[in-house]
């Protein structure tokens, strides 16, 4: 059968075809002399080498002594912020807790502010800038929430934001606030994010 592409490598590495828990997680099935076979952008086939070849015919790519493996699907992401807080690490370790850097203006209160700051193409630039090093590093698909906004405006700009990035790395848009904000309680900040579900919901954003 013509195909496009089989990728052939030391060995093929991939999960079982069901989801695995606990200790099944460890279960990895590595196959010697592997190959994978991939036709217009999709893998149809993969196995040994040499049942790949005698099946298929197309374009060869060797990848002699390495690896072939899923890509990486990272669950937790905060994607969409501005401001880096790479100074309160030697604040840490000079001692301080974190409530002291608070004070100090750090924080999360810290990456709210240069986030509600932020225009929506400084954070589409931002995020698109980590999403490359996470593809670099073999990610293909991630979770990413909004939550540093904190904020009606700000949490659907951000949602907005993730939905507009285009990406080789698939994105699952997620709405989960961070903390409450510092001009609103508890309660009152409960309340709006419910409000802001039903505008989240109709617009489609999570």
């Amino acid at each position: 059968m013509k195909i496009d592409t089989i990728f052939t490598a030391s060995e093929v590495a991939t999960p079982e075809n069901r989801v695995l828990k606990g200790k099944e997680m460890k279960n990895l099935i590595v196959i010697k002399n592997g190959a994978v076979a991939v036709d217009n952008g999709k893998i149809v086939d993969f196995g040994k080498e040499s049942y790949i070849r005698s099946k298929y015919s197309g374009e060869i790519i060797e990848f002699e002594e390495k690896t072939i493996l899923p890509g990486f699907v990272d669950p937790h992401t905060h994607l969409i912020f501005s401001g880096t807080r790479e100074n309160e690490l030697i604040m840490k370790l000079e001692g301080k807790s974190y409530l002291e850097i608070l004070k100090e203006g750090g924080g999360i209160q810290y990456t709210v502010k240069k986030t509600r700051e932020a225009s929506r193409s400084k954070l589409k630039k931002e995020a698109k800038k980590r999403l490359d090093i996470m593809l670099r590093n073999g990610t293909t698909m991630i979770e990413a929430k909004s939550g540093y906004g904190l904020n009606r405006k700000d949490e659907i700009k951000s949602l907005e934001v993730l939905n507009e990035i285009k990406h080789d790395i698939d994105i699952i848009p997620t709405f989960l606030v961070h903390a409450v904000p510092e001009e609103s309680t508890e309660k009152d900040y409960i309340d709006l994010c419910v409000e802001m579900l039903d505008e989240i919901k109709e617009k489609n954003l999570a």
